[in-house]
């Protein structure tokens, strides 16, 4: 694939590789204990690069290991973690004030690597939304759609995480269905998001349950034919995909993940 392609909106089924193991900073003892197939990645020489660009396009899926200096996440976490929530729900993730007026996390949301990326990626006017402070503490329902695998948009949407806080197994991870962001196979999911969020013409789900896995017949499916990876790793992980790919937060057990958050889209674009 070359850097200036992107995978098209459906396509055919792509098959499933051999797994290969490989850790995101070189010990596997510490980092890539608990996830569901272990995946090659190199190390990045910049924030944005051809392997960011060509992973997003083949696999759906970017993990950067540390592309921002140590210091700078600190700050962002000690910034997090003084801010007032502004939305804390049973089951629902917490949410904190406005990440956009904190000075401490302008590396993140005005990183220009970013929008070089996504400009190319959606062929112009690229846009960022949603920038938040997130944390997520024992709070899965099994069953909820935040513990159920899905896709959020039909159209490309990309989410770009940064762990402010060590992420293992038990603490909600990401998990991600490599290469599910393309084939003509996904229509029925995208039809129900598509019928959801024009009606409610807000960008909005009109039901949490569009374009979810209903069943586990279905999810096992998917585990047949497509990786599935859990992107666990240490507090400076950054972790970009495509929303039309299946994923969710893995069922917490009795930890906890902090993050910064944003999506990229095409501007007025938001089925």
């Amino acid at each position: 694939m070359t850097d200036n392609v992107q995978s098209p909106p459906f396509g055919p089924v792509p098959t499933r590789g051999p797994s290969a193991h490989a850790t995101l900073d070189g010990s596997p003892e510490t980092l890539v204990t608990d996830v569901a197939n272990q995946v090659e990645l190199d190390r990045p020489q910049a924030l944005v690069g051809k392997e960011s660009r060509e992973a997003l396009c083949r696999d759906g899926i970017v993990i950067l290991p540390s592309p921002f200096a140590s210091e700078l996440v600190e700050n962002a976490r000690n910034a997090a973690l003084e801010l007032e929530l502004v939305r804390d729900r049973p089951g629902v993730r917490k949410v904190f004030q406005a990440a956009n007026t904190v000075a401490a996390f302008d590396f993140f949301f005005k990183a220009a690597g970013f929008a070089e990326l996504f400009d190319g990626l959606l062929e112009g006017d690229a846009v960022s939304l949603k920038n938040a402070v997130q944390l997520r503490i024992d709070q899965n329902v099994p069953g909820k759609p935040i513990s159920t695998f899905h896709l959020d948009a039909i159209s490309p949407r990309y989410k770009v995480f940064l762990y402010l806080s060590d992420v293992a197994g038990n603490d909600g991870p990401l998990e991600y269905f490599k290469a599910t962001h393309i084939g003509d196979w996904r229509k029925p999911y995208c039809d129900e998001v598509y019928e959801a969020m024009t009606k409610n013409r807000t960008g909005e789900y009109l039901t949490d349950y569009s374009g979810c896995l209903k069943s586990t017949e279905e999810q096992e499916r998917l585990e047949k034919t497509f990786e599935k990876i859990r992107v666990v790793g240490p507090k400076g992980t950054c972790v970009i995909f495509d929303t039309r790919g299946f994923h969710r937060a893995s069922p917490f057990k009795d930890g906890s993940r902090l993050i910064l958050s944003m999506h990229w889209i095409k501007r007025g674009n938001f089925v």
